[in-house]
């Protein structure tokens, strides 16, 4: 648990990133709120800005739908509580297919 400015613990577990060059994108926005099944995304405004709901970040369940929604790279989950993070990235070699690939303090190794 990490320690909040006011003294109190919170009780997060995951911190998610999410590449600023699609942040802006209305379309991907729109997506990543429909497919969240624990309200962690948000489009807000008419343009559609992507905006993480913080207070939700603790209910991920790390279902990675989010991960398939957008484009390779684009979000991240980072797991705080192992150091790993979950993203989804271009195989080496491949042009389109996606590989799951956690990535543990700098090393990588692909899941099936």
């Amino acid at each position: 648990m990490a320690a909040a400015e006011e003294g109190q613990l919170v009780g997060l577990f995951i911190q998610l990133e999410v590449d600023a060059a699609v942040a802006d994108e209305a379309a991907l926005a729109a997506k990543l709120e429909e497919v969240c099944p624990v309200d962690i995304f948000a489009a807000d405004g008419d343009g559609g800005t992507l905006r993480i709901v913080e207070e939700n970040l603790d209910e991920c369940v790390l279902c990675e739908l989010c991960l398939d929604a957008a484009p390779d790279g684009a979000v991240a989950v980072k797991k705080l509580y192992d150091g790993t993070e979950l993203r989804r990235s271009l195989s080496a070699g491949a042009d389109s297919s996606r590989s799951d690939t956690r990535e543990n303090k700098g090393e990588e190794s692909s899941a099936s």
